[in-house]
């Protein structure tokens, strides 16, 4: 336990997998690390500007100090030689040498799937990943994504509304929550999943975090799915190591119309698997289909109102209950009656702003 000290203050000087790797073989600990020598280190394997970083700023860093900071949060520190860090994580050429932790890991999260995409989502997009992840959900398949808008949040909720693990891995020290508003959703997952992060506390939102925390939601993960993604999307760092990790890579299709579908497509003319159903994921990764949740597509209308209702709904555009009032002419009190009624049935869903589709 005293050596994990050490592995903290040298993850605060920002030395990379390599540079762990190179001082753990020539000095056995990272205690004997900490205090050597420059000409030591250098006898280690280090370049000059990574010894010059040690030399000039350890010893602006209490190691005791930043530990016990860490444990008032209450955060655990995995590292590369913990035997609880993430096995399938180990697989990945650059794995982070240090993790810190809030929440669990469990023997489960090794069966897991990546989910991410835009910030910027379409209904549509909303909508393919609620479906999507409660299917996989109800599979016990763990969701990883990385908190951010759209997307991300969307996989974390259904994930959490289902009953199933989910880890958000950050860009950012895991005292500094973002994006801020998604205090409330981190702490959800806490109680069933985990809060990960590479990055020491205190580490900003910086732009130049998220490509490299992309690695971490891919390496942990079977397959990742991408839902929505511009053509030049942060997204698709996430699926490319994914690709050199040898994990497996799911696109949702859209419109050819949509730019928020433009890398999907492309992912899929790459060879990334298609997926319009969880079952796709399934069924790629060889994993049996358990979950008995209710198809969607076995519940019918009850009435020949409800059936002009939904005849006056679209799959892919919302429509707000005026529209639908005046396509079908049926009283405000009556419309919104069924809609209620409809939507417990899960024959539409509302979008918020009383704003309908089909499912």
């Amino acid at each position: 336990m005293s050596e994990i000290k050490f592995w903290i203050a040298f993850n605060i000087l920002g030395l990379g997998p390599r540079s762990f790797q190179k001082l753990r073989s020539y000095f056995g600990n990272m205690e004997k690390a900490w205090r050597a020598k420059g000409s030591d280190l250098e006898r280690a394997g280090l370049l000059s500007k990574t010894i010059l970083n040690i030399i000039s700023n350890r010893s602006k860093i209490n190691p005791d100090k930043e530990f016990k900071k860490i444990q008032k949060l209450g955060i655990r520190i995995l590292t590369i030689i913990n035997c609880n860090y993430p096995k399938i994580l180990l697989e990945i050429n650059d794995a982070p040498p240090v993790l810190y932790l809030k929440g669990e890991l469990t023997k489960s999260d090794e069966e897991a799937i990546a989910v991410v995409g835009t910030r910027r989502m379409t209904p549509y997009g909303k909508r393919a990943t609620e479906k999507i992840v409660q299917g996989l959900a109800g599979n016990n398949l763990t969701i990883i994504s990385g908190l951010a808008l759209g997307i991300d949040s969307v996989a974390h909720r259904i994930a959490l509304e289902n009953g199933s693990r989910t880890i958000a891995v950050l860009g950012t020290g895991l005292d500094n929550i973002y994006p801020y508003s998604h205090r409330g959703l981190a702490e959800k997952i806490i109680q069933n999943g985990a809060l990960i992060s590479e990055f020491c506390l205190g580490t900003q939102g910086y732009a130049s975090n998220f490509p490299q925390r992309n690695r971490i939601i891919s390496g942990l993960a079977l397959g990742t799915l991408v839902v929505e993604a511009a053509a030049r999307s942060g997204t698709l760092i996430t699926a490319k190591y994914a690709l050199e990790q040898n994990r497996e890579v799911f696109a949702v299709p859209g419109s050819i119309f949509s730019p928020q579908s433009e890398s999907c497509l492309n992912l899929i003319k790459m060879g990334a698997r298609l997926v319009s159903d969880y079952k796709d994921i399934l069924d790629e990764l060889n994993i049996k289909d358990q979950w008995q949740g209710q198809n969607k597509a076995d519940v019918e209308p009850e009435s020949e109102q409800e059936t002009k209702i939904l005849n006056s709904l679209d799959y892919n555009t919302a429509k707000h209950i005026n529209k639908i009032i005046a396509k079908t002419r049926f009283e405000t009190s009556k419309v919104l009656s069924l809609l209620t009624l409809m939507e417990m049935k899960g024959l539409i869903k509302n979008l918020g702003g009383q704003n309908y589709v089909r499912r």
